[in-house]
């Protein structure tokens, strides 16, 4: 996460996106993108921060990204 955020659980999802929209960067110069990436959340609530991620993954070269969360809310996706 390059640039600070407030807390998002309080947050509706336009606003989560808003929050959310380019705040992560990848370092990638020791990285194989020929290689999966997976994603490790603890909780998924709308999905806006993993599909921010997935974004900043794509965007470096990166064709398979997984995710896999350990919970989800009831307004998950």
């Amino acid at each position: 996460r390059i640039k600070p955020t407030k807390p998002l659980h309080k947050l509706k999802i336009e606003e989560r996106k808003k929050v959310l929209k380019n705040c992560f960067f990848i370092n990638d110069t020791f990285m194989d993108k020929s290689k999966p990436i997976l994603i490790i959340d603890d909780i998924v609530t709308t999905g806006a921060t993993l599909k921010e991620c997935v974004k900043a993954l794509r965007n470096k070269g990166f064709k398979k990204v997984y995710a896999i969360t350990l919970a989800s809310t009831e307004k998950s996706f």
